[in-house]
């Protein structure tokens, strides 16, 4: 229940750092940054919430099981693949880029360090 809360909480939090970026209501000068904010921001930070959603999700199992980092970034790589390059045959405002690839994977890196992935994904409790 602990984990679950904290979980929202996260998402909460790193969604609301999604939409101030996505509007762009903070300007920046530095176009290494601004490109940074732009691209791959978003991609990083939606990783981390679709962890955090898969988290939530697996709280409500009754079973005991084990995930580790390699799952998540397993994860990460296969939705990234079928949304860089799936998305595009369908959706015509989208184009591939390998480099969100990365992203993605990155964001699987920092849910697993940051947001203590660890505990988030085990059901580490044994239930009747």
């Amino acid at each position: 229940m602990v984990n679950r809360i904290k979980a929202i909480i996260y998402a909460i939090g790193i969604s609301t750092i999604c939409i101030i970026n996505k509007t762009k209501i903070v300007i920046v000068e530095n176009e290494y940054i601004k490109c940074f904010l732009n691209s791959y921001l978003n991609d990083i930070l939606g990783s981390i919430i679709f962890m955090l959603y898969l988290s939530i999700v697996l709280s409500f199992l009754n079973i005991k099981f084990t995930i580790k980092l390699i799952h998540v970034e397993l994860t990460a790589l296969i939705s990234g693949l079928l949304w860089e390059y799936l998305t595009p045959l369908y959706r015509n405002d989208t184009v591939s880029d390998p480099f969100d690839l990365l992203a993605y994977m990155a964001g699987g890196l920092l849910f697993w360090y940051i947001c203590d992935g660890n505990s988030l994904m085990n059901n580490k409790i044994k239930r009747n």
